[in-house]
């Protein structure tokens, strides 16, 4: 029996503006998606009847779980008759602002398209992952890309300039939903930002200069600790920037070199010794 297995990548938002509110309840986003190499692995199996497990307990064979959904639409909808037996092995803090659950989604259609009869397009592909997230489409070809209306309206982007970044999760688990029904949140004109389009980024300072999270406010209005992160990376080197990821609660920093990246984990580490610190890089690939 052939067991298929895959990495499930991980991504930031080096910006995130946040545009309007729409008639569905979503939110217009204008953003630039960045996958990062911390990924979890999933594999599936051929079994009797469609098994989950992970190596995170938390996660469970249940409605709330974004692979179910998944496979829920092929068998209701694009006649999936093949059970799976699901293994997770998770390494990408959940409710993170990383894209997790969204890249495991993408990460099982994928492998479910390949093992099974589905022949699914890439168009159909699109839609039911434009269902079950608002980034997943994103996650079935990880590239660095513009995300527009609720994220599934990608478009490539150019980026020659090599990222070292450091990731600090406090264990804090944020609300998505939350976030963006804050009565604080304000939204951007998107006239006053349309001129960061540009086709190629090919410069640090270009990095640093996009860096911007509409989303970071109102988090930092509740959440002290993610403040104070945020402020420590920024005070102990100038030339880097720190900023929170999607709805957070991870804040991720760059730096222009491993040698500076490599520093600041082992300073970061020795004042939050507990949360969860990774250097990592982007794929630009």
């Amino acid at each position: 029996m052939s067991i298929l297995s895959a990495k499930s990548y991980a991504k930031i938002n080096l910006f995130l503006y946040i545009i309007g509110k729409r008639e569905d309840g979503y939110h217009d986003i204008y953003t630039l998606f960045l996958p990062i190499d911390i990924h979890d692995i999933l594999t599936i199996e051929r079994a009797d009847k469609l098994e989950f497990r992970s190596s995170n307990s938390t996660l469970q064979l249940n409605d709330d779980n974004i692979i179910i959904k998944t496979d829920m639409i092929l068998r209701n909808e694009y006649g999936l008759d093949v059970n799976y037996s699901i293994h997770l092995d998770k390494h990408i803090p959940i409710g993170a602002g990383l894209g997790g659950g969204s890249s495991n989604a993408a990460t099982y259609l994928k492998l479910v398209n390949n093992d099974s009869s589905l022949n699914l397009s890439d168009e159909q592909m699109v839609s039911i992952m434009a269902r079950v997230g608002s980034d997943t489409v994103f996650f079935l070809d990880p590239k660095p890309k513009l995300g527009y209306a609720r994220g599934e309206v990608l478009e490539g982007i150019d980026i020659n300039v090599e990222l070292f970044l450091l990731i600090i999760n406090p264990n804090i688990f944020i609300s998505t939903k939350e976030v963006y029904s804050s009565s604080t949140l304000q939204l951007t004109d998107f006239k006053t930002i349309d001129s960061i389009r540009e086709s190629r980024i090919s410069s640090y300072r270009e990095i640093m200069q996009l860096m911007h999270n509409d989303l970071e406010r109102v988090v930092l209005e509740t959440n002290s600790i993610i403040k104070d992160i945020i402020e420590e990376l920024n005070s102990y080197d100038i030339n880097s920037k720190a900023l929170m990821s999607g709805s957070g609660s991870t804040i991720f920093s760059v730096y222009s070199s491993k040698e500076s990246r490599d520093k600041a984990v082992t300073y970061i580490s020795n004042i939050y010794p507990d949360f969860y610190i990774k250097e990592t890089s982007v794929i630009l690939e």
